[in-house]
């Protein structure tokens, strides 16, 4: 069987010979010989007419390509690991935090004395960062090998700037107000705020033992939260998230936080519809639970 390969301008890049049982990764392979420049990594390939991408390990072609045996290639431009992004990114909070806490000079011409509350969100966020960075390099595992190069510098600016810089900046600012909450609701957001990023990480255990070495197999996630939610990893997230604006009563901490729940809400009802749409109950898969909703229990 011949498959024929066009880019998304029309260009002909030729036919190759495929078995019946050729897989989307080992056709990229095929092409990468053919197309030195183009390594696995870079390429994205859908049927002509349609805009999903095919999957590298479920997609066969003999079975994508029964009626149009033309796909339609996408050079995914340079290509970096995810692990290495997600390194990158997070230590943005994790250097510029501790730039603005221990050189007020530096950013504001004065010394100044620290807060309570400045103090205790220097330790929430530096604290939440480093565990992420241990979790990247330790505990995830990946269902893509790599992202592309443009998505460093997105990623970078909304940890690096949004976060590190714009809300330091005013966190640690010598005229920053310290919130007059009474003790025990300090205390309580910071035993909350310790309870999610505990539970966050139980969360992410949780994933990674799903996922064998090396595969993107994913299973149903139960426990902590799963059982209500698709994502409890980001619905806790996000309830660390509430902790750190409402302890810190910043406008810049509200703003990132606003943009998480936006971010975390859509990537959460994707993963949902794809446990949906692979664990359906048929051919001997498991159904999954119709209870479950995406992100906030019982909602949404």
């Amino acid at each position: 069987m011949e498959v024929k390969v066009e880019s998304r301008s029309g260009k002909d890049l030729g036919n190759f010979k495929v078995q019946e049982s050729t897989k989307l990764k080992d056709f990229k392979q095929m092409f990468h010989k053919k197309y030195p420049k183009w390594n696995p990594s870079r390429q994205r390939f859908n049927i002509k007419g349609e805009r999903a991408g095919l999957n590298n390990d479920e997609a066969l072609l003999s079975e994508c390509l029964k009626e149009a045996r033309v796909l339609v290639f996408k050079d995914l431009g340079i290509q970096l690991g995810w692990r290495f992004v997600y390194v990158i990114e997070y230590a943005g909070p994790l250097i510029m935090f501790p730039a603005l806490y221990y050189f007020p000079q530096l950013f504001y011409g004065q010394a100044a004395e620290r807060t309570f509350s400045q103090k205790v969100g220097m330790a929430m966020a530096v604290g939440h960062f480093l565990k992420r960075e241990l979790e990247s390099l330790f505990l995830h595992r990946f269902s893509n090998a790599t992202m592309p190069l443009a998505n460093l510098f997105v990623n970078c600016g909304y940890y690096w700037v949004l976060h590190g810089l714009f809300i330091g900046y005013f966190l640690f600012h010598p005229q920053y107000t310290e919130p007059s909450f009474a003790p025990g609701v300090k205390y309580g957001l910071i035993a909350a705020f310790l309870g999610s990023e505990f539970m966050n990480f139980l969360c992410h255990k949780v994933l990674r033992d799903l996922r064998p070495p090396g595969t993107r197999k994913r299973g149903i996630p139960h426990g902590f939260g799963f059982e209500l939610v698709s994502c409890a990893n980001y619905f806790w997230e996000i309830v660390a998230w509430i902790c750190f604006a409402v302890f810190t009563k910043t406008v810049p901490s509200y703003v990132f936080l606003l943009g998480t729940v936006y971010i975390l809400s859509k990537w959460s009802m994707a993963r949902h519809k794809r446990y949906i749409k692979e664990f359906d109950g048929k051919e001997g898969k498991p159904l999954y639970p119709k209870s479950r909703k995406a992100l906030i229990p019982f909602i949404y």
